[in-house]
């Protein structure tokens, strides 16, 4: 018997098992990736397939009767192909399309149906607007999940934009969803699978903030200077580049210290002691200002240690000792996303005498 309406509670189901199951804890989602590592699914660009064919994109368009994209699947062989229009320049609306005909193939809607395409042309009107609306609240679950935006106090439809990856008019519809929710009575929670996982994804909305200097972004809750450039003048309504892509440093441990001596690449560093044992190279990057420098009406409470490619201590603003020892460049010396490396040559010589341990 054919269903009459749409099943929101298993949409949303299937929507946080995805989310469990490809072990994801940050957004937006690599949706390529997930539906790559599905044996079943062959994922194929309308320029691709019309490469193959001789034809035009808009042929293509006609051929799947979908101008973003379409999914069909072979009952004999049990086997899935996604087809997406590539050429669409609004990446926020591929993102939608792939994570759309995901939730079709994990609803079972194909199977459900008995057919090889979901499209208007193949089943009954009602039939497919029940696939289309179950198969977008999928979406919505899977790509942006409404309880998120919630704990994360998310008001605003750009940061919605920003952290999630998605478009105007799904961040729009998506807020109206809450609004409309909480009207009936509705709350969102997360499963308890699921809660912790996203701790840090939604520290970095809630703490997260972006230096209008140089554009990095952060997440610390004691952040009052940048750590790239040093700069307090910051924004929250938009994300910036994340201080780890944009601006490589030095790898360090836990501790902060070097594993690998930047100076002359010893790899005996993180035994013991805070000094390379070859060049005598300090290998801990924290704030430089110490106890004996600061103000002795106040306390000295800068963290303690901190990433390998901060430069200024987010907490007072002064040079980390990464910075104030060469070991990194100022932030707009770095080219093409490569810190200009300390040479040898500027390392004095040093006796046994000199070496601090």
């Amino acid at each position: 018997m054919m269903r009459t309406k749409p099943d929101y509670n298993k949409a949303k189901r299937c929507a946080y098992k995805a989310l469990e199951e490809h072990n994801v804890n940050d957004f937006p989602i690599d949706i390529l990736t997930i539906l790559n590592s599905y044996d079943d699914i062959k994922i194929i660009k309308y320029s691709e397939m019309a490469k193959q064919h001789g034809c035009s994109i808009e042929e293509i368009i006609s051929l799947n009767s979908s101008e973003d994209g379409v999914i069909h699947y072979s009952g004999k062989r049990d086997k899935y192909i996604i087809a997406y229009n590539d050429t669409i320049e609004v990446k926020e609306r591929v993102y939608w399309t792939l994570a759309h005909e995901f939730g079709h193939y994990i609803l079972g809607h194909h199977k459900e149906s008995e057919r090889y395409s979901l499209s208007r042309n193949e089943i009954s009107e009602d039939e497919y607007n029940i696939h289309e609306v179950e198969a977008n609240f999928f979406s919505r679950f899977f790509i942006s999940p409404p309880a998120i935006i919630v704990e994360a106090n998310m008001h605003d439809h750009n940061k919605i934009m920003e952290f999630f990856g998605i478009s105007f008019t799904a961040a729009i519809n998506t807020l109206k969803y809450i609004q409309n929710s909480y009207n009936k009575g509705f709350r969102f929670f997360l499963p308890e699978t699921l809660s912790n996982r996203f701790k840090t994804f939604i520290r970095k909305v809630v703490y997260g903030r972006t230096c209008s200097n140089c554009s990095a972004f952060s997440f610390r809750s004691n952040l009052h200077h940048c750590g790239i450039c040093g700069s307090n003048d910051f924004h929250n309504f938009m994300k910036g580049e994340d201080i780890d892509m944009i601006y490589p440093g030095v790898e360090v441990n836990q501790e902060g210290k070097a594993i690998v001596c930047p100076v002359c690449s010893n790899e005996e560093t993180n035994i013991e002691g805070d000094y390379c044992t070859q060049c005598g190279t300090y290998i801990v990057n924290k704030c430089s200002v110490t106890d004996v420098d600061w103000n002795d009406n106040e306390y000295h409470t800068c963290p303690d240690p901190l990433p390998g490619n901060i430069r200024y201590c987010p907490s007072c603003g002064s040079k980390t000792t990464f910075l104030e020892n060469g070991i990194l460049s100022e932030w707009n010396e770095v080219i093409n996303g490569n810190v200009k490396k300390p040479q040898l040559s500027a390392v004095p010589d040093l006796s046994d005498d000199d070496l601090p341990f």
